[in-house]
């Protein structure tokens, strides 16, 4: 493992190409070679990451930032999440490389709210008939 972090210098021509090849194969378009650049960046970042656990789509964006792979404008994080989508939705990166915060567990909330609705005739109870 190394210890320094990816720039987007490090990023070759022969990666980019891989990117390119990997993305007809499965089905996509022909991926312009600045996007074949930032999906290989992308795919070293989450590997890099990733050992540590998972990280969200918006800390992936400023490690981009941080490394000078994009810029911190409005623009390229709309650009960055479009691209970062059709990425994912074709299968060049893998969904479940990301962690979802806003979401909770699926599980949870059914004893929550099957606790308040037990509550409810208590709470009928208590207010004065008029």
């Amino acid at each position: 493992m190394e210890d320094r972090m990816i720039t987007h210098w490090d990023i070759t021509p022969e990666e980019i190409e891989r990117i390119q090849e990997e993305s007809e194969l499965l089905g996509g378009k022909y991926l312009h070679s600045s996007t074949g650049k930032l999906i290989a960046a992308i795919r070293r970042i989450l590997k890099e990451q990733n050992q540590f656990g998972l990280i969200t789509v918006r800390q992936l964006y400023y490690q981009l930032v941080v490394r000078k792979i994009i810029e911190n404008t409005r623009n390229d994080y709309a650009g960055f999440n479009t691209h970062l989508t059709k990425a994912r939705k074709c299968g060049l990166i893998d969904w479940e490389d990301f962690e979802d915060r806003s979401r909770t567990d699926r599980k949870e909330p059914l004893p929550r709210l099957l606790a308040a609705i037990k509550k409810i005739p208590v709470l009928v109870e208590v207010v004065p008939r008029s």
